[in-house]
């Protein structure tokens, strides 16, 4: 091929591509997670504010074997957690590291929405096992139809936040996503948008995300990377519960303060080996 003609090939449209997930039983695969967030929690009360910058850093390494499929997607998996460990600093404080209960654990996760988290040979999930398995969401970003690369569309964002470690309940909003460019049989996700809701903790806000994106290989049907960058805010009121005056059965909320959390640096990278 003459060098024109290779420039003449290259400048062609591409044709779309599809997005086939393609997973079989025994399938296996390690997924190694590394995070790190900085947060600045502000608190108000009768007594003034405060503020602590907190730091955490998180290891972790899991292995995963496909149970069951349904369709080219996993139904279920096994789930081993080979390492889970923690790097903790307070502004002001001396470091702290520990590992996990997560660490050596082993997880079966019935994947659905919600999914299904249970300890291997029973007992209760130890902080944190929840999201075990959560990573298998992000095959509810491809697109059914065949794409190019600028097209883009819409996901809901409740159905990647278990992906996108925004844990609320009931999580609202929309996440786009869009095919930047395909490599080497390798598609590039960029992901744009917000997810908004309530944390378990009562607390309320959400996590607006920066530079996001996943690789997906085309010809494994499997994806090979993720990466999360992005901005959480959360805020909760401090009350406390007192009997109205005048009644004896209704109880009135009593504001006590705020506490606010924002976050200054806050980025997730996964491989898949």
């Amino acid at each position: 091929m003459t060098r024109f003609a290779l420039l003449f090939t290259l400048l062609l449209p591409q044709d779309p591509v599809k997005f086939e997930p393609k997973n079989s039983a025994g399938d296996r695969v390690t997924v190694k997670i590394e995070s790190s967030l900085t947060l600045e929690l502000v608190t108000k009360d009768s007594e003034g504010e405060k503020k602590r910058v907190l730091t955490l850093d998180a290891q972790e390494e899991y292995r995963q074997e496909v149970l069951l499929v349904d369709g080219a997607l996993p139904r279920r998996i096994k789930v081993k957690c080979e390492r889970s460990a923690r790097n903790k600093t307070i502004e002001g404080g001396a470091p702290q590291s520990w590992t996990t209960a997560l660490q050596g654990a082993t997880f079966l996760v019935t994947l659905g929405a919600p999914p299904k988290v249970e300890l291997e040979g029973g007992g209760e999930v130890p902080a944190g096992g929840d999201a075990v398995g959560a990573w298998n969401a992000w095959a509810r970003m491809l697109p059914k139809e065949a794409k190019n690369p600028g097209d883009s569309w819409k996901v809901d964002a409740g159905e990647l936040s278990p992906a996108l470690w925004a844990d609320f309940e009931e999580p609202t909003g929309t996440i786009d996503v869009k095919l930047d460019r395909i490599e080497n049989n390798r598609a590039t996700l960029l992901l744009s948008g917000s997810v908004k809701g309530r944390t378990r903790d009562e607390f309320e806000g959400g996590l607006e995300l920066g530079e996001t994106s996943l690789v997906f290989d085309l010809a494994a049907g499997k994806p090979v990377s993720f990466f999360l960058s992005g901005k959480l805010e959360l805020a909760r009121r401090l009350v406390e519960r007192r009997p109205k005056p005048g009644s004896l059965t209704e109880e009135i909320e009593v504001p006590l303060g705020s506490v606010t959390i924002k976050s200054t640096r806050m980025t997730v990278s996964v491989k898949f080996e």
